[in-house]
């Protein structure tokens, strides 16, 4: 019961420290509208006050062109890409009858990250998520949440 009662005490500084206003979506059943013919997805989202976000690793990856790789000519070049890879660390008090998956995507600072490792952390405590940041349409923006200073 200590470990479990220290474990939510570090959640907490983390969250004072470096916590900062994202939110979660998870993408429903698509719904067709017999009317129009049009698949509408719904969404369900979570805005998460104080999300821990810890940088991890910014790293610039150089990928071979296809045609090199097929033909082995020196001519062709390769391109290099920034890749970002980011933890996020969410507690699960901040997200009641919300069920994490990796089909669900994170927004903060107006940037989509897409989920690629899903872990549960001790005692069921808070979830730890590692992202990548994507390029792609962001859902609507909407009024921040105000909150009180505590």
């Amino acid at each position: 019961m200590n470990t479990l009662r220290q474990n939510r005490n570090n959640i907490y500084a983390l969250k004072r420290k470096y916590g900062l206003l994202a939110t979660i979506y998870k993408p429903d059943e698509p719904v067709c509208n017999i009317e129009t013919g049009a698949i509408i997805q719904n969404e369900e989202k979570r805005i998460i006050i104080r999300a821990i976000h810890v940088p991890v690793k910014a790293m610039r990856t150089f990928v071979y062109d296809l045609s090199y790789i097929a033909a082995n000519k020196n001519f062709t070049y390769g391109g290099l890409f920034d890749k970002d890879t980011e933890i996020v660390i969410i507690d699960r008090r901040d997200i009641k009858n919300f069920v994490i998956d990796l089909n669900c995507y994170i927004v903060f600072n107006n940037k989509k990250y897409n989920i690629v490792d899903l872990q549960d952390v001790e005692e069921l405590s808070s979830y730890m998520l590692t992202v990548k940041a994507t390029t792609g349409d962001l859902p609507e923006p909407e009024p921040e949440p105000s909150v009180s200073p505590s």
